[in-house]
């Protein structure tokens, strides 16, 4: 009598929609738990990313980069003061640049 049931047409269509709902809230729960950890990875990259647009990879962000806004846009500025008090300015870009259509 149970063999006769999971070989049915309406068996594999309920197993198939409850797999599909517990691994869908796995996903959302591990997304929603690791959120934290992604927006650190963002900044760190970033922070990374500005310190080699400068030349100065190994050295500590905090002491060399200090954020800022710029115009009426609101548009993000990194200005970076060296040791000797040079001033160098990171605008960051986004888009497709060359590659894109």
């Amino acid at each position: 009598m149970v063999n006769k049931k999971r070989n049915g047409n309406v068996y594999p269509i309920m197993y198939a929609a409850l797999m599909v709902t517990l691994v869908a809230a796995l996903l959302a729960l591990a997304s929603q738990g690791l959120k934290p950890r992604q927006l650190a990875n963002i900044m760190a990259e970033t922070q990374l990313t500005i310190l080699r647009s400068v030349h100065l990879e190994d050295q500590p962000y905090e002491k060399y980069i200090t954020d800022t806004v710029a115009g009426p846009q609101q548009l993000p500025l990194f200005i970076c003061t060296l040791d000797d008090g040079t001033r160098k300015y990171i605008i960051p870009l986004e888009g497709k640049g060359l590659w894109g259509p």
